[in-house]
């Protein structure tokens, strides 16, 4: 197990006004979004901004993980939290705890 786990997963539109969301986007495929107009609205669905964080987030959690991997036993009995983050094309992402 690791230290931090990013699930990187779905895609949602920018416009405040617009509710389109995918579920079903995965990071991998992230490339495939940038900049394309949202089915709905026609608004950015992933901004270069947002593409470029949450790259960096990845980057961060696989470096950590391999800093605290020698040093620190994660097993499946490690207590867990749970943070969910959402960006809205600045590069800046919002983090919630979730219960």
């Amino acid at each position: 197990m690791q230290a931090i786990n990013i699930k990187a997963q779905g895609i949602k539109c920018d416009n405040p006004d617009c509710n389109f969301r995918d579920e079903n986007a995965r990071f991998e495929e992230y490339e495939a979004w940038l900049n394309k107009p949202c089915p709905k609205c026609g608004a950015n669905l992933l901004t270069e901004a947002d593409l470029k964080t949450i790259k960096a987030m990845v980057l961060v959690a696989n470096l950590i993980n391999s800093l605290v991997r020698p040093f620190v036993k994660i097993d499946k009995n490690t207590p867990r939290i749970t943070i969910a983050g959402e960006m809205d094309g600045s590069g800046r992402v919002s983090f919630k705890c979730k219960e």
